[in-house]
């Protein structure tokens, strides 16, 4: 039985992408491909992946308006000064959104008070016409008209309270709403 070399025992490794490496058994490939080992250990991992039909893919994915410190120096050895243009443009964006939330909150200190001035307005007439409402209804039930008074009563006080209800459930759900979006 003849011995192996430690060499040809010895399982070597290429980069695959980053951090990440496979052995490969040279001393098989070189037998398989007819090659001398010494040359295919001297051949680059790039041509190594392209005999062995190894193929790599590799997705990136990051959150945030800045890359990874891995990404930011490949940007800047395809394009020299990349990085500090992404850092300029998050800059503008960050300065564009700050103006745009203040801008809203102006907006809205000056529409919030005007509409809960126009929704006092609203309740404060509803009161009344349902108070002029309760003394019309109660008139034409002392002088006995009886038709009248349930007429005037289905009209004017059954189609405010349900409106006064609405009004109520829906500012609640505003409010909820703004909460959960804050």
């Amino acid at each position: 039985m003849a011995k192996k070399s430690k060499s040809s025992d010895k399982k070597d490794e290429i980069n695959l992408a980053g951090s990440k490496k496979i052995d490969i058994p040279f001393d098989k490939v070189a037998r398989s491909l007819d090659i001398p080992e010494d040359e295919l250990r001297k051949t680059p991992d790039i041509v190594l992946k392209k005999i062995l039909g190894i193929s790599v893919k590799e997705e990136y994915y990051f959150l945030g308006p800045l890359p990874p410190p891995s990404l930011v120096k490949e940007y800047e050895e395809i394009k020299p000064g990349s990085f500090e243009r992404i850092i300029k443009m998050t800059e503008t964006n960050a300065v564009h959104r700050m103006e745009i939330d203040r801008h809203e909150m102006k907006m809205e200190k000056l529409l919030v008070p005007e509409s809960m001035k126009i929704r006092k307005s609203g309740q404060n007439k509803a009161f009344y016409i349902s108070i002029i409402g309760i003394f019309a209804v109660s008139f034409c039930a002392y002088l006995g008209e009886s038709t009248v008074a349930s007429i005037l009563a289905g009209t004017t006080l059954i189609s405010l309270v349900p409106n006064f209800i609405l009004g109520i459930k829906k500012k609640k759900e505003s409010q909820d709403q703004k909460k959960l979006d804050s």
